[in-house]
Formats: structure tokens, sequence, C-alpha cells
């Protein structure tokens, strides 16, 4: 679909792809589009690896997906540690690898939506 672009000298209809307006002789140069790109640079984190450190490590396990969940575990486990005199661990432990996964994955969705607004 051809679209008439307007002289800049006398204000002229001008044909898409004419170098020269036919009316005044100037030329005409066409508008050129910008497209503006927005790259979203970040890597995805591993929800198995999340959940296989929080397996092992407890609450610092947490460190590599969620920093404030990690400081929330370390504090509970802390004080389940106490009540239970180390049993809690039996608790808390799954209970991190269960955060691991839900954050991890949450971390990955929140990518994917920013880099699809950014198309």
């Amino acid at each position: 679909m051809a679209q008439n672009i307007m002289c800049p000298q006398c204000g002229a209809s001008v044909p898409e792809g004419s170098q020269f307006c036919k009316a005044c002789g100037a030329q005409v140069i066409a508008p050129q589009t910008i497209v503006k790109e927005k790259v979203v640079v970040a890597d995805t984190k591993s929800v198995l690896l999340a959940v296989i450190l929080a397996s092992t490590f407890g609450p610092l396990g947490l460190l590599y997906c969620s920093i404030l969940g990690a400081i929330i575990m370390f504090v509970f486990s802390l004080v389940i540690f106490i009540i239970t005199f180390g049993y809690g661990g039996f608790l808390v432990w799954p209970l991190c690898s269960i955060w691991a996964f839900f954050a991890t994955r949450s971390y990955n969705q929140k990518l994917y939506r920013k880099a699809q607004a950014s198309v």
C-alpha cells in the first residue's frame, strides 16, 4: 500500500519512493522508522540446583535463590533447633527445599514477563 509523503518545500503530496517533488522539484527524504529494542540480559536460575542446595545446606542453600528467604529461614531454624534440641532439622530442611523451588520459579517467571513486556 503506497503512502504519500508531504514535500518539505511546497507541501505537495509526493508518492512514496519518489526522490523529488513533481510540483517544485525539491528533494524529498522519506521518513525512516526508528525501532528501539530493549534487551533483557539475565540468566535464569536452575530450579533443580536451588532445591539440591536447599536440601543439602538448608537455609544456607537458599542464598542461591532468595536472600530474604535465607535470612528468614536462618532465624526460624535457630528458634526451631533450640526448641527441639536439634531435631527440628527434619522440619526445616524440607521447608527450605520447598521455599527454594517456589522462589526460583517465581524469579524465572518475573524474568520471562519482563522480557515479554519489552518486546
